[in-house]
């Protein structure tokens, strides 16, 4: 088994004023799986939520409104998603429930992939507009330039269970 010890968490400004959260001084290198972005989004569509995005394979985890009343509510939900996507993708890492480091900086490409996933979600006659379908895997089945037009799910299923080999 692999340890996940750090999740180092890049916030955006309406995530941090939404959730009280100042960043950290210090940036440490991370490993492909410990690196994520935190937003937030108001849709008519899903409500308000919190985005949980890989920097490398851009798969998101979505945090419905109801879970967004503190940040250590988020922040749990979101650990018990990756925890069980770990195992559905057959991989060895586990995850450590200490805090994250919050982690100031802006990726260009994360933040751009990002906002198009929350257009995605905020589009009110967009393709979620169908009935039934379930916002969270339209964002990680739909190709983005940033990681070559592949999927986000395919990517981080492959980079986890490349990382337990």
């Amino acid at each position: 088994m692999i340890r996940i010890d750090m999740i180092y968490l890049n916030c955006s400004a309406k995530a941090r004023k939404r959730l009280g959260l100042k960043p950290s001084e210090t940036v440490e290198s991370a490993s492909w799986h410990e690196e994520w972005r935190l937003d937030v989004f108001d849709s008519p569509l899903c409500g308000q939520g919190a985005i949980f995005t890989n920097h490398s394979t851009f798969f998101s985890f979505l945090v419905p409104c109801e879970e967004c009343d503190s940040f250590e509510r988020v922040y749990r939900y979101f650990l018990t998603r990756l925890q069980f996507t770990l195992i559905d993708a057959k991989s060895n890492l586990i995850v450590d429930t200490r805090p994250p480091l919050l982690v100031p900086g802006n990726p260009r490409s994360v933040i751009g992939t990002v906002n198009d996933m929350k257009f995605a979600l905020e589009f009110e006659d967009g393709a979620l507009a169908v009935p039934g379908r379930d916002p969270e895997s339209f964002i990680n089945r739909t190709p983005y330039k940033a990681i070559s037009y592949d999927y986000p799910v395919e990517c981080f299923y492959r980079r986890a269970q490349e990382s337990s080999s």
